[in-house]
């Protein structure tokens, strides 16, 4: 059974050392989302994160450190690589980037998915700072919720999901970013975005605008796993109890045989800055994340969000498009937002018709 410690008491650091040098787990605080870790040079720790988030071994892990020279010990770079490499770290770390390069080969192979690089970030939540530095050992740590759901932004969804393990989670309240790094790979003279997250493209075009590099997006949708980045596969930050969809317009869903016909009293609505307001009423439960179209605020709720539309006795869950919002929106980076509302419907979508959604795949 997992047991749960105040992150303001700090009576939780000697038993996370103690846990992370016996081969044991600690749920841990980020500024992006909790994370289940184990010390990543413990092959056999590692492999105990897969089994209790039932997650497959080819879907690789991040390492945590409390340093550049940390991260720096942990991968192999070039002498142009190492310029772009602490570029990056000068101006994104702490915070949520994770750089990923070739790895030097005392990183288990579990840990990078069989491949030849691993991915490496500095936090900068305080506690996940503390932990790191009072272990003074690099900690390798996805986020702790089972495989595939809705990702924990508080120590009570982590419960919610892995309490019946062996781990210690440390409780520091709600995540502040609240979606998962940036990932992004430093190689072949460019910057390339693998998983979009809590840090812009802008931002890293900004960090690294000195250099001869280009920044460039490669972020996979339904096509398997890849061993360069987590967060690949289609189905990600799905809730639960309900299939989700995007609501588009008519012209932009294709009715095919399979199209289910949802009453609108049977579903549920998690939105964003007024999308699909003209719902509210029409449908069993409503929230709207940022009603002002707050990047900032939409992306620290939306797994909360998510987590709570669990409650409710719904046939299908509407999210909005948000590809389709960019103008009414202002904040950092939107297409981190709508890459994880993407995954959260599995890339299904719905039209309103009738009081009814239609719905593209049941």
């Amino acid at each position: 059974m997992a047991t749960i410690k105040v992150a303001s008491t700090d009576d939780w650091k000697d038993d996370a050392f103690e846990r992370l040098r016996a081969g044991r787990l600690v749920a841990f605080p980020t500024e992006t989302v909790y994370g289940l870790g184990a010390h990543a040079k413990d092959e056999a720790a590692v492999r105990r994160i897969f089994e209790y988030k039932g997650r497959p071994l080819d879907d690789p892990v991040i390492v945590h450190v409390h340093s550049v020279a940390a991260a720096r010990a942990l991968v192999d770079l070039s002498d142009d690589e190492s310029v772009v490499f602490e570029a990056l770290a000068s101006s994104c770390w702490p915070g949520p980037l994770t750089i990923v390069s070739t790895a030097q080969p005392d990183v288990p192979l579990v840990v990078r998915a069989d491949g030849p690089t691993v991915g490496v970030r500095v936090p900068s939540n305080s506690t996940a700072r503390a932990l790191l530095e009072h272990t003074n050992v690099p900690i390798a740590a996805p986020s702790a919720n089972t495989f595939g759901h809705v990702s924990p932004t508080t120590a009570d969804h982590v419960f919610a999901d892995l309490g019946s393990h062996d781990i210690l989670i440390i409780d520091d309240g709600p995540c502040d970013v609240g979606v998962e790094s940036t990932v992004a790979r430093v190689h072949n003279r460019a910057v390339t975005v693998l998983r979009r997250g809590g840090t812009s493209v802008e931002a890293l075009k900004a960090a690294v605008e000195t250099c001869p590099w280009a920044v460039e997006v490669s972020v996979k949708v339904g096509v398997g796993p890849s061993s360069l980045a987590p967060g690949q596969h289609l189905k990600h930050y799905a809730p639960g109890n309900a299939p989700a969809f995007v609501v588009r317009s008519e012209a932009e869903v294709e009715i095919v045989a399979e199209s289910v016909a949802v009453p609108l009293g049977e579903c549920g609505v998690l939105d964003i800055g007024g999308n699909l307001a003209g719902l509210r009423g029409r449908v069993r439960h409503y929230h709207d994340l940022t009603a002002e179209g707050d990047t900032t605020v939409a992306a620290r709720g939306i797994y909360a969000g998510l987590r709570g539309l669990e409650a409710h006795a719904l046939s299908a869950i509407l999210l909005p498009d948000v590809s389709g919002l960019a103008s009414s929106l202002h904040g950092p980076d939107s297409k981190s937002l709508d890459d994880k509302l993407f995954r959260a419907s599995q890339g299904r979508y719905a039209m309103i018709r009738s009081g009814s959604a239609i719905t593209d795949v049941q």
